[in-house]
């Protein structure tokens, strides 16, 4: 037998996740609010 380190399968969790940020972007509507609802709860 050997006593040399023992290999497995890859996991799921072995793997890295890279994680991108996100990318902000603000986009104008040319809208206008008129009124807005009541704040007040009864």
């Amino acid at each position: 037998m050997s006593s040399g380190p023992v290999s497995r399968r890859p996991q799921p969790e072995d793997r890295v996740m890279a994680w991108k940020t996100p990318k902000i972007v603000e986009i104008s509507l040319a809208m206008e609010i008129n009124s807005y609802a009541s704040a007040e709860i009864d």
